[in-house]
């Protein structure tokens, strides 16, 4: 009795066994028939999903069901020329296309069911490696007979949901070009960004996500933004950023033209201020990188400016034009800006300032220096919604003229007054005449 109690408990293990090492083939069969099916058909899904405007290849790609993870090598997505097509016959007036190239993509702790019930792809983490984006925007006229409403299709996927996904050295070029062909690069390299509970599929103006995400940590990230038509360039090698806590600072920002003075003033045909500008370091606290993104407003309680060196060269040899006097007076130029600015307060600590003069009956060169600067600002806005309660615009500061003299000054002005008035009382001790006299002469 005992002999076939265990001869039938036997059976069933053994049973069970055959019945596990099934499936374990099974699913390890159809993770290879998938790699080879994603493999095959990921070009024409993509091609599909975007109406032939994407197409996409990968060099390899691992499944590991049990361990619920997806590794992909070499992610190409190439936009293709019926992108320019599909845009003339949709008469939008701006088109932008994305290439794509990642080294290698990873996401951990997926939950297959809601891929397979729900539509989602939702998992714990993303690893991306080295990823290269280029994104392409051009603005056109439309033909309002071109006009041809889109179907909306039912998308493959969703809604795509990450705990975590770290971006590791990303390279990011966004170019674009306005209706007159005038074109600007802005860069962003190297660094890593870690962005926590990221959404893709609802609503795109959800005004409490920065990138998507709920918060993100951007460290060490290079940036260069370039606008031929400026003449001049920004680079800082170093951003760090943190949403959650609200941080921003800047590491070595330079703002220097991109072309010598000669080439500068023969571009610009008028007289005018060609600046160098050098700033060791920029922090800002309560800055709000989701009021940028979606009010398209700078929010900063304070910003803290130390070590600028500001270069000022100013020819009297280019011939003057009645713009040169028109809309420049400091609240002029604030409310020209397309970035609506409210800034609490800004500290400038140890600035200096060298201003040269080009003088057109001479043909000399006089030097004004200042340092050791230190002021304090009260609320700098453009908004309309603060200035009509506090119109009000103060600068307070002092430094050294020519490394001797000690200079105080303060200016005010009315942020809302047209005709860009503004005073300045500034007073200045022990002023050699002779250190005076021939910069000016």
């Amino acid at each position: 009795m005992n002999w076939k109690k265990n001869k039938t408990r036997n059976w069933i293990l053994f049973s069970l066994l055959l019945v596990i090492l099934l499936f374990a083939g099974f699913i390890t069969w159809a993770a290879l028939s998938y790699k080879k099916i994603i493999k095959k058909n990921l070009s024409g899904w993509v091609s599909k999903a975007t109406d032939g405007k994407y197409h996409a290849s990968i060099n390899d790609i691992s499944i590991k069901v049990f361990s619920r993870q997806l590794t992909i090598t070499g992610i190409k997505v190439l936009p293709d020329t019926n992108i320019i097509n599909h845009f003339k016959e949709t008469g939008r007036t701006s088109n932008i296309s994305v290439t794509v190239a990642i080294p290698k993509l990873q996401l951990n702790s997926i939950e297959w069911l809601k891929l397979v019930s729900n539509k989602e792809l939702a998992f714990g983490q993303a690893l991306i490696w080295q990823p290269d984006v280029l994104i392409i925007a051009k603005q056109r006229k439309p033909d309002s007979s071109l006009i041809r409403a889109e179907k909306k299709k039912s998308p493959l996927i969703k809604k795509i949901l990450a705990q975590t996904i770290d971006i590791m050295q990303p390279g990011i070029v966004f170019r674009s070009f306005n209706l007159q062909n005038e074109s600007f690069d802005c860069t962003l390299k190297g660094g890593n960004a870690v962005l926590h509970e990221w959404l893709l599929g609802e609503d795109i103006n959800d005004t409490s996500r920065f990138l998507f995400a709920k918060s993100c940590v951007i460290d060490s990230l290079a940036f260069s933004f370039c606008k031929p038509s400026m003449l001049y360039e920004f680079k800082a090698p170093a951003i760090y950023l943190n949403t959650n806590k609200q941080q921003l600072s800047v590491n070595d920002l330079v703002i220097a033209p991109i072309v010598d003075r000669e080439t500068f003033y023969r571009i610009k045909g008028k007289r005018a201020t060609i600046c160098n500008i050098n700033i060791q370091k920029i922090n800002a606290t309560d800055f709000d990188g989701k009021k940028l993104t979606h009010a398209g407003e700078l929010y900063a309680s304070d910003i803290t400016i130390t070590d600028p060196a500001i270069g000022l060269y100013y020819s009297y040899l280019i011939p003057s034009h009645p713009v040169n006097m028109m809309g420049i007076d400091p609240h002029q130029l604030l409310h020209k800006l397309k970035v609506k600015i409210n800034i609490k307060g800004i500290s400038v600590n140890n600035g200096s300032v060298i201003y040269t003069e080009l003088n057109e009956k001479s043909r000399q060169e006089g030097v004004l220096s200042f340092d050791n600067i230190n002021c304090r600002t009260n609320r700098l806005t453009n908004m309309d919604i603060y200035t009509s309660k506090n119109d009000s615009f103060s600068v307070k500061g002092t430094g050294r003229l020519l490394n001797k003299s000690k200079i105080t000054a303060s200016l005010n002005l009315a942020l809302s007054d047209p005709l860009g008035a503004y005073a300045i009382d500034a007073r200045a001790e022990n002023i050699d005449a002779a250190l005076i006299r021939k910069p000016v002469s």
